[in-house]
């Protein structure tokens, strides 16, 4: 049976209900024909600024509710099971800009922003300063007495933000950070939408500047610590809401393996769904024991969880994309379609593939770990949870094996005592079959009994109606069984 692990939570799973009940008011018809518009589904922004969830990104001692990233994880999944193009608007963004602010800003800026996002204003990040090619082939927003001018292609909520955190590249090629009220600079900064794959309702676009002049006072200084600060952060909440819709489209191909019959049988009792269904279980659990211990690492020791953050966003887009590339196959051709009892799947999938617009680009994250990651000396505090023996599997470094495979080596064992002490003091039934995952990515099969053993957890959830999240928490949905 799953552990059950009590967290700090709003109530966002009841407020937002289950998709697939008629009565819902975000039922699963409506969300997808908002995805359809390219917009979110009316009433759900709506709802987050009626209760005033930008609080979480302030801080308490400047009058919110943000005391850390932990904390901040938990608000998320609920709205990312939901739809992970409103968690990016309302936290990856805003939550990245805020961050930066927050801890560089002076107080005047510092106010500015924590009004701004009180009086439901949007924030966001436009990185203009030419060190990802992501976000323009090298075209650059260039800042030098007082005038910002280029292009940024890539730009979360572009035509409606009401304050840009813009990161240019400066007269010395040096990185300089700005606060740009977008109202205040009508025709200096111009939005222009693009038609993405996925995130729908983020409206992605870019942001033109055009003699945008900025004072003193807008700087937000020094430039490349509000970088690395921004990029770190905005790295976290990235991976931390890619876990939502992967939690929610795995809901959705059980439900399918329940209902369908196959062979004489349902589609669940095949050995091949049994262990692709156990594996993306795995997968999710794994992926989020790296984000919270990339959260508590940010919390408690900046720097270090910086290089966490660059790693985890490296191998959590691989383990949990493979994992939902595993799943449309056992759901089929239905994987395609865009209306009918399982097109929520399809939809989610889409968002987590275009979730690499908001961490940037795979060699960009790269960059900031140590090329030789396992030189990194890390606490071995691990080894009393798992096991000496597999604690030494982690820690030994293969030269021929792929370089993700050795960050999910670093990112495990660098998991901090704090956060095993919360998930693994009773190994969970997924960790053998996680374990084995991460570390044999090129298709080695996992031994049966591991694959059986985390299939009976996850079914114990669907039938108990608790989420495939790390404290099982309870959730608005029918059991599967």
């Amino acid at each position: 049976m799953t552990r059950h692990i009590e967290t700090v939570s709003l109530d966002l799973d009841t407020l937002l209900g289950d998709p697939h009940d008629p009565a819902n008011r975000f039922r699963a018809p409506e969300l997808l024909a908002a995805d359809e518009r390219r917009e979110i589904v009316y009433g759900a922004e709506e709802m987050l600024d009626g209760m005033g969830f930008a609080a979480e990104l302030i801080p308490v001692a400047a009058g919110g509710a943000f005391e850390g990233f932990d904390r901040l994880l938990d608000r998320m999944r609920p709205l990312s099971r939901f739809d992970v193009a409103l968690t990016v608007a309302q936290v990856v963004e805003p939550g990245a800009s805020a961050a930066a602010v927050f801890a560089l800003g002076t107080s005047e800026q510092r106010r500015r922003v924590a009004e701004s996002l009180s009086a439901r204003g949007r924030f966001t990040t436009a990185f203009g300063d030419g060190s990802d090619p992501a976000y323009g082939n090298g075209i650059r927003v260039r800042s030098g007495s007082g005038v910002l001018d280029g292009t940024v292609t890539l730009v979360i909520d572009a035509d409606r933000a009401r304050e840009v955190l813009v990161f240019a590249e400066d007269a010395a090629g040096g990185v300089s950070a700005h606060l740009v009220d977008g109202y205040r600079h009508p025709g200096s900064v111009v939005p222009v939408c693009h038609r993405t794959l996925g995130l729908h309702g983020c409206r992605v676009g870019e942001l033109r500047f055009d003699h945008c002049a900025v004072g003193t006072d807008d700087a937000l200084t020094p430039g490349p610590d509000a970088l690395r600060i921004a990029r770190r952060v905005r790295r976290l909440l990235s991976v931390a809401a890619a876990l939502g819709p992967v939690d929610a489209a795995l809901f959705e191909v059980l439900g399918f393996a329940a209902d369908r019959h196959l062979y004489g049988g349902r589609v669940l009792d095949l050995p091949h769904a049994r262990a692709t269904l156990a594996q993306a279980y795995a997968d999710l659990q794994l992926a989020e024991l790296i984000s919270r211990g990339t959260a508590h690492l940010l919390d408690t020791a900046p720097e270090i969880g910086g290089t966490h953050a660059a790693a985890a966003a490296v191998v959590v887009p691989r383990l949990l994309e493979d994992a939902v590339r595993e799943l449309s196959v056992v759901l089929g051709a239905r994987f395609y379609l865009r209306t009918g009892r399982y097109a929520l799947f399809g939809k989610h999938f889409r968002d987590l593939l275009a979730l690499s617009i908001c961490r940037g680009s795979e060699s960009s994250c790269a960059a900031d770990v140590p090329e030789d990651i396992s030189t990194v000396r890390v606490p071995d505090g691990l080894a009393r949870y798992i096991g000496r023996a597999a604690y030494a599997d982690l820690s030994r470094a293969d030269p021929g094996e792929p370089r993700t495979t050795a960050l999910g080596r670093y990112v495990i064992r660098a998991l901090p005592v704090e956060v095993a002490d919360r998930y693994l003091t009773t190994l969970p039934a997924w960790w053998p079959l996680a374990r084995h995952r991460l570390l044999n990515r090129s298709g080695a099969p996992a031994p049966r009994e591991a694959i059986e053993a985390a299939f009976a957890d996850l079914l114990d959830r669907a039938r108990e109606c608790r989420a495939f999240d790390l404290a099982a928490r309870s959730l608005p949905r029918q059991p599967v069984d």
